[in-house]
């Protein structure tokens, strides 16, 4: 499995434990290599997670997850999201482009959306 890095860095300024470096400069170097298109940037439940582009992986929360474990079954639309988890239609549509623009879902021209093959591993965090 390959290796995951995270940095739970406080928004004070504490130091990272592992570089010795403050929070600001940690992230001035990942914004860096992230510009270089050498690591991939996802940010779940207000905390981020850094990994290396060559590692095929996507991280998602555990909601989205419970969104892809609808889908697996069937071609669903948004009015079925929303009267399953009980929320509004635009919030469950504002998940599934989340979704979309990770490339894990895409939304047909019947305005249903279907889960699509990916050679990624998906985390859930």
């Amino acid at each position: 499995m390959p290796k995951l890095y995270c940095w739970n860095l406080h928004p004070l300024g504490w130091e990272d434990v592992k570089f010795e470096r403050s929070a600001a400069r940690v992230y001035d170097v990942l914004s860096l290599l992230k510009k270089a298109n050498k690591i991939i940037n996802y940010r779940v439940n207000s905390k981020d997670y850094w990994i290396r582009k060559d590692q095929n992986i996507i991280i998602v929360s555990k909601l989205k997850y419970e969104y892809l474990k609808l889908l697996r079954d069937s071609n669903k639309n948004t009015k079925y999201f929303s009267k399953h988890f009980n929320v509004c239609w635009k919030y469950s549509f504002r998940r599934l482009k989340e979704l979309e623009k990770l490339r894990l879902v895409k939304r047909d021209k019947d305005k249903f959306w279907r889960l699509l093959e990916v050679d990624k591993k998906v985390i859930v965090k």
